[in-house]
């Protein structure tokens, strides 16, 4: 098995270290744009991005990006390198579940059965995803977040802690929905943002969330 490289070095890389320490998985490096020379996270060295390809044949790398955009740019950035999935031994997988690759799944996540997961998504900890569910590329489940049966997140979308989408709601592309909202029906309109009990739109966004 190939080591780890960490593509980030903020506060979700550490807990990506985290899931890859309790996966039995050795992380080899961080790596972060202009990384000055000496930065160690977790015990670990922190080397420039521009560095990487020198190390792409003996490496796995994971995203360790928090923000649905920070991780499309970087995975184009990186597109010649074999990315690896992350999942912690306390989530819980069913059957039928079909991951793509670069994808993170925290500690006590669960995704139940037949679901279709993208490439570089990221199911935070206590997140449940249901039955049927799909999630698109760069898809973002946070913390205590809830997806009902067949629910359908189109690619960057971002559901935020704690909320709830309905059983059979489609979520649309770049959509942002806020922490604690419950989405009782589909989000057409594609870079949206909904909140509230139950949601409703409140801004449309220029672009998916987040930065690098």
């Amino acid at each position: 098995m190939r080591a780890l490289g960490l593509v980030g070095a903020g506060g979700h890389a550490r807990e990506v270290w985290a899931i890859a320490k309790a996966s039995n998985r050795r992380v080899l490096f961080f790596s972060e744009d202009d990384a000055p020379k000496g930065k160690r996270v977790c015990g670990t060295r922190v080397i420039d991005i521009a560095n990487l390809h020198s190390l792409k044949d003996t490496v796995d790398l994971v995203l360790a990006v928090g923000s649905p955009l920070g991780r499309r740019k970087l995975a184009e950035r990186l597109k010649s390198f074999r990315f690896t999935n992350l999942i912690h031994p306390q989530a819980c997988v069913g059957p039928g579940v079909t991951f793509g690759h670069g994808c993170v799944v925290a500690p006590l996540a669960v995704i139940t059965a037949e679901v279709t997961i993208g490439n570089h998504v990221l199911i935070n900890s206590g997140a449940v995803v249901s039955h049927h569910c799909r999630l698109g590329d760069f898809t973002t489940c946070s913390p205590n977040s809830t997806l009902g049966g067949g629910v359908v997140l189109e690619d960057g979308s971002f559901v935020a802690m704690g909320a709830t989408i309905a059983n059979g709601v489609s979520i649309g592309i770049g959509t942002v929905v806020a922490a604690g909202s419950v989405v009782l029906q589909d989000i057409d309109e594609p870079m949206t943002m909904v909140a509230g009990v139950p949601a409703t739109r409140r801004k449309k966004l220029r672009h998916w969330i987040g930065r690098v």
